[in-house]
């Protein structure tokens, strides 16, 4: 590694805008050996203004307090402008519920874009090498990402620049030996609850074992599916910018697509929510239902006149406590849902569906009741062996708040005997082939499209 090859590199990925004098570049800096070699080639290097920015996470004492001083003393020596920021991540991600390293790395990231607008840096330069690309590959993979997770660490996105993306850490450190230049170590990365730590330190050393060129190969294989990823994404783009008519998706032409483009372009339409929320919406796209719902993270899609409805968040009413009649039909004026209470003489299926309910009559106690969930509303729920808070129950479902207020709750004089979507509480739970009380919950009828 020298800095013709890397200036090279950063030219063929357009790493740089083409202006007639010097690109001021953000360089971040944590005082490693990845980033100390960046900051050493760019504060030089021809066609750019270096300025450096680093971010104390304050998760290692003494040690973070170091690494500042350190960065800042090398900045000095090197004539290179320095900004310093810090936050309390721990906080932040107790309080966010995010982990260490998410939280880290969102607080540094704003850090780092807030410094760059501030000091008129077109761009900002990380020190991403190959080791850390084929690491980021594998972790993806290990947790099933799909072309854009294995990917990798792109070489250029959203004003950020990696132009050490194609070399390897073994090549960094020689770099610094034959320099003279020293680098702090962070002890958290022998730290083994980190799993990155552990795939640095022992599943790509085995990988390598295999086969020398390992870490090359993931990362080619990377640049591979970026492209295809960039074709597909493409593909969607194009198709939403001919067809999308805010808020209205027209559903013909759209399921006409390629899943693999129709995918993507319900990603851009909800905002990237995670592969189950896109596979319940792509579902509810192709299913024979003239009409349906579904809630997302701070959005609606709703399905009806042959088109997708893209809106806020539906803020359903709460369904208020009413006698379940039995041998009758109770039609909920807050949603139209049906609900059906009947008494049958032998239930042939337990618990065939989290819609229908089946009750054993001598452990009701008193008069049913249906309700959306009230405050302290706990169930032992069949075959569960516990009894846990409604609250706690939806939390553990990832329910929306629209989902959580939708859901219905059957109870007697003692509390909840059933919560739609989960089952039947325990003490009343009927057994097979047993007399028992049947109450199904049914959808309000789907309204007539009319022509």
């Amino acid at each position: 590694m020298d800095q013709r090859s890397v200036k090279a590199y950063m030219e063929a990925r357009k790493m740089l805008p083409a202006r007639p004098r010097p690109v001021r570049v953000l360089i971040a800096c944590s005082g490693g050996a990845d980033s100390v070699a960046l900051l050493d080639l760019l504060a030089v290097m021809e066609g750019v203004e270096a300025v450096c920015a680093h971010f104390n996470h304050c998760l290692r004492g003494a040690e973070s307090d170091r690494d500042e001083a350190f960065v800042r003393a090398l900045c000095a020596g090197m004539g290179v402008p320095f900004h310093a920021g810090r936050g309390d991540v721990a906080a932040y991600a107790a309080e966010s519920g995010k982990g260490i390293e998410e939280a880290a790395r969102e607080k540094r990231y704003r850090f780092l874009r807030e410094t760059a607008e501030r000091t008129g840096c077109a761009r900002i330069a990380t020190a991403h090498n190959a080791d850390d690309n084929a690491e980021t590959v594998l972790f993806h993979l290990l947790r099933g990402a799909g072309t854009r997770g294995l990917g990798g660490i792109p070489p250029v996105r959203d004003g950020v620049i990696r132009p050490l993306l194609n070399v390897r850490r073994s090549e960094i450190l020689a770099y610094l030996a034959a320099r003279g230049l020293e680098h702090m170590e962070d002890s958290s990365n022998a730290d083994a609850r980190y799993a990155r730590n552990d795939l640095r330190s022992n599943v790509l050393p085995a990988l390598e074992r295999i086969n020398a060129g390992a870490v090359a190969h993931i990362c080619a294989a990377a640049e591979l599916l970026r492209e295809d990823e960039e074709y597909l994404d493409g593909q969607a783009e194009e198709f939403l910018e001919a067809n999308y008519c805010p808020p209205l998706l027209p559903l013909p032409p759209f399921l006409a697509l390629p899943k693999s483009v129709a995918m993507r372009a319900l990603r851009r339409l909800t905002g990237s929510p995670g592969r189950e929320h896109l596979e319940r919406l792509y579902a509810l796209c192709r299913s024979g239902r003239a009409r349906a719902a579904l809630d997302l993270p701070g959005l609606t899609v709703a399905k009806e006149g042959g088109a997708l409805r893209f809106g806020p968040p539906e803020t359903p009413r709460p369904v208020a406590r009413r006698q379940l009649p039995v041998g009758g039909v109770l039609v909920l004026p807050e949603d139209g849902r049906r609900v059906i209470c009947g008494d049958t003489e032998a239930a042939k299926e337990i618990h065939n569906s989290f819609n229908t309910f089946y009750f054993k009559n001598a452990n009701i106690c008193g008069r049913l009741y249906i309700a959306s969930r009230a405050a302290g509303d706990a169930i032992r729920l069949a075959g569960r062996g516990c009894t846990k808070s409604l609250r706690k129950l939806f939390s553990e479902a990832r329910l929306s708040p629209a989902e959580r207020t939708r859901r219905l709750v059957v109870s007697d004089e003692q509390g909840p005997v059933a919560v739609e979507g989960f089952g039947v509480a325990e003490r009343c739970a009927a057994e097979r082939g047993a007399p028992c009380l049947r109450v199904e919950i049914l959808p309000p009828p789907e309204r007539k499209e009319t022509t």
